[in-house]
C-alpha cells in the first residue's frame, strides 16, 4: 500500500512532528455531532485521564469522489494543523486514529474544548456575559486570525462552529479543510477542497463568487472579512442576516452590495470596525494586525454600557451588563481606548467577567 502523508518526509519541517495512531485508545460511542462530511465522537485517551474530540471523515457520502482524492485532502489538513497546533490559538492536533475497515479514512483526534463551539457558548451565557467580555472575545479570536497570517496561514472558513472555547475561556481555531499555506504548493486546494459548500452568511462575497465568472480563493483578505462576521457576531449576540433564514437570500443581497443591519448595541467604534472589515473591495480591509490593534483600543464606559442595557432591556431580553454610577454623565460616543490586563480563572465565564471587572477599575482610576 502507498505511504500516508502523515509519515512523509515532508511533513517533518512542521515542527518536526510526527504524529501518531491513537486507535488503540479510542473506545467509540455515539457521536456528539455532525456535519455534511464528517461525526464528531467525546472520548478518552492515556487510561481516561484525557478528553479528545474524535472527528471521524464519511467518504461514503462522496461517491463522485475517489478515496485517494479525500486521503490527499485530509493529509494537506493534517499537514497544516501540525504546523499550527503548538500555538494557544489551535486547537491541539493529538494524533490520526485508523479505525476498520482498513482503506478507510483516518479520524483526526483533537484535544476536547469543554466550552464547545463559539454559538453554543454565547448562547449559553448570553445573559451573563458583560460587554467587555465579548470585546475580550473578539480579541482572541482576531488574535488567532493574525497568528495564521504571521505564520502565512489562510484559514479559509472560520465561522463560529469553527472557533471553540476552552475550558479557560479562550477561544481557539480549528478545522483546517480549507486552509492554504502561503507559498507552499504541496498544501493548496485541490479539487475536492474546492467542491466544499460555503455558507453565504460567514462569507466573502469574492469567495462566494458574487459578481465573478469564477469564486475567487480563500485569502488573508477573505478570512478579514469572515472576522468582521464573527466580531458582529460576538458583541452583538445576533448572527449576521438573522432574518435571512436561506444563503440564498443572503447572497441575492450580497450581489446588491447590502450589508447586514446594525443591532442597537453595537457601540459606534466597533460597528465602524465591522464596517472596515466589510469593505466590498479586499484591498480596502484592515489587515490583522491593525484589526487586532483597534480592538485592543476598544473600550466600553459606563455610559455606552447603560445604552447597552436599555436597548437590550428594550428588546424584553434581561441586560448584558449591570449599569455602574459614575462621576460624568457622559453621553456614549467613541470608545474608550484602554489596555488589557486580564487573569485567568478556571472557570470560562469567571475569568471573562473577570477582565470586564479589570476594565472597570481601570476606568475608575
Amino acid at each position: 500500500m502507498e505511504e500516508n502523508a502523515l509519515t512523509k518526509p515532508h511533513l517533518h519541517i512542521y515542527n518536526n512532528i510526527i504524529t501518531s495512531d491513537l486507535a488503540s485508545q479510542i473506545k467509540l460511542g455515539s457521536p456528539i455531532g455532525d456535519g455534511s462530511f464528517s461525526e464528531v465522537y467525546r472520548c478518552a485517551i492515556n487510561e481516561g485521564k484525557k478528553e479528545v474530540a474524535v472527528k471521524i471523515i464519511r467518504a461514503i457520502i462522496h461517491p463522485q469522489r475517489s478515496l485517494e482524492k479525500l486521503q490527499s485532502a485530509m493529509d494537506r489538513e493534517v499537514a497544516v494543523w501540525l504546523k499550527l497546533s503548538e500555538s494557544a490559538y489551535i486547537v491541539p492536533l493529538l494524533g490520526i486514529a485508523k479505525f476498520s475497515p482498513p482503506g478507510s479514512l483516518p479520524a483526526l483526534v483533537s484535544e476536547w474544548m469543554p466550552s464547545g463551539p463559539l454559538d453554543q457558548f454565547l448562547k449559553k451565557y448570553a445573559k451573563t456575559l458583560d460587554a467587555s467580555a465579548r470585546v475580550e472575545l473578539s480579541k482572541g479570536v482576531a488574535g488567532g486570525i493574525n497568528y495564521l497570517r504571521l505564520e502565512e496561514v489562510v484559514h479559509g472558513d472560520l465561522h463560529p462552529a469553527n472557533v471553540l472555547i476552552d475550558r479557560e475561556g479562550n477561544p481557539r481555531l480549528t478545522d483546517f479543510g480549507l486552509a492554504i499555506v502561503v507559498g507552499d504548493p504541496e498544501l493548496q486546494w485541490g479539487t475536492t477542497t474546492a467542491a466544499r459548500e460555503l455558507n453565504a452568511r460567514w462569507r466573502a462575497p469574492e469567495v462566494l463568487g458574487i459578481e465573478r465568472e469564477v469564486a475567487a480563493k480563500p485569502t488573508f483578505m477573505s478570512d478579514i472579512y469572515s472576522l468582521g462576521s464573527i466580531i458582529f457576531f460576538i458583541i452583538s449576540g445576533d448572527i449576521p442576516w438573522k432574518e435571512k433564514k436561506n444563503t440564498v437570500l443572503i447572497s441575492v443581497e450580497l450581489s446588491k452590495k447590502a450589508t447586514p443591519t446594525r443591532p442597537e448595541n453595537i457601540l459606534n467604534g466597533h460597528w465602524n470596525l465591522i464596517q472596515k472589515c466589510w469593505s466590498r473591495k479586499p484591498e480596502d480591509r484592515p489587515d490583522s494586525t491593525e484589526v487586532l490593534e483597534c480592538i485592543k483600543q476598544l473600550g466600553v464606559n459606563d455610559s455606552q454600557v447603560r445604552h447597552i442595557s436599555q436597548s437590550m432591556a428594550n428588546s424584553n431580553v434581561k441586560s448584558l451588563v449591570k449599569s455602574k454610577t459614575s462621576s460624568q454623565d457622559s453621553e456614549a460616543t467613541s470608545p474608550t481606548c484602554i489596555n488589557v490586563n486580564a487573569n485567568r480563572h478556571q472557570d470560562p465565564l469567571s475569568r471573562l467577567l473577570s477582565k470586564s471587572s479589570s476594565l472597570a477599575s481601570q476606568r475608575k482610576n
